[in-house]
């Protein structure tokens, strides 16, 4: 979650930040090295740390260094406080105070819509990026769904594949290996949302809270659906097939010098 959409009415996560974190992370499971020692991760844009919580669950030789420009240190303290494995998270405002110069993934999930030069900083991350090694991308698909949802995040931009095409013919030293949209059935939502102008909240905030915990059936119905979502248009993505989703996924490789 954006540090920026944090609010203390929202005591449970909501069903799509649960699939998210899970379908992100099974999809990049076959691009990790592991068994191999300690490895090292940067989390650009890693808002409030639930991702590199939950990455790290599943990846013990990882420590993962997240920036994010909103933190102080009371709040990283405060963030910390809530998730396991802090022993191996470091953190930083910027690209410029981080210390792993050398890392074995990036992951921007969610944060690229918000700079306004992307390829100057997928440039600085993939120097920092070993050779043969990945970065994972997430970002908010379709132009068309632009409304008031992002301006309420500032959110500059929505991302397809051409515009990802042509961003990454800028930077010839990430190769594109995968990339498709997911969440079809949000993405639907949306749509209608935008075509009768509905408000996606009375108050104008960006995520409204969820109110059942995670281990409610309610709450394990609805990430059941959304993985399943995620899981199809992965599957129809790697045949060429593609059906539009609220997000777009992008996986990319440095390339070996």
């Amino acid at each position: 979650m954006d540090i920026k959409e944090m609010s203390p009415e929202q005591k449970y996560r909501h069903p799509w930040e649960l699939s998210r974190a899970r379908s992100l992370l099974r999809e990049l499971r076959p691009f990790l090295k592991t068994g191999e020692g300690q490895r090292k991760a940067i989390d650009f844009g890693a808002g409030d740390l639930f991702f590199c919580d939950a990455f790290l669950r599943q990846q013990p030789d990882y420590t993962v260094e997240a920036i994010d420009k909103l933190y102080t240190p009371a709040l990283v303290e405060l963030l910390k406080s809530r998730i396991r494995g802090t022993d191996r998270i470091r953190t930083a405002v910027s690209l410029k105070e981080s210390v792993f110069t050398q890392t074995d993934l990036v992951l921007m999930l969610d944060s690229m819509e918000f700079l306004e030069d992307e390829a100057h900083t997928l440039r600085e991350l993939a120097s920092r990026l070993k050779s043969g090694q990945c970065i994972m991308l997430c970002m908010p698909a379709f132009s068309f769904l632009y409304s008031q949802h992002d301006v309420v995040a500032k959110s500059l931009r929505r991302y397809d594949k051409k515009y990802m095409r042509g961003l990454l013919a800028q930077l010839p030293e990430l190769e594109l290996v995968r990339q498709h949209y997911f969440y079809t059935s949000l993405f639907l939502v949306r749509l209608l949302q935008k075509l009768t102008g509905a408000d996606f909240d009375e108050r104008n905030r960006a995520i409204v809270g969820w109110r059942y915990p995670e281990k409610h059936m309610i709450t394990k119905l609805a990430v059941a659906a959304l993985d399943l979502d995620y899981g199809v248009n992965a599957l129809l993505g790697r045949i060429g097939l593609d059906l539009p989703g609220l997000s777009l996924m992008v996986i990319c490789r440095k390339s070996v010098v």
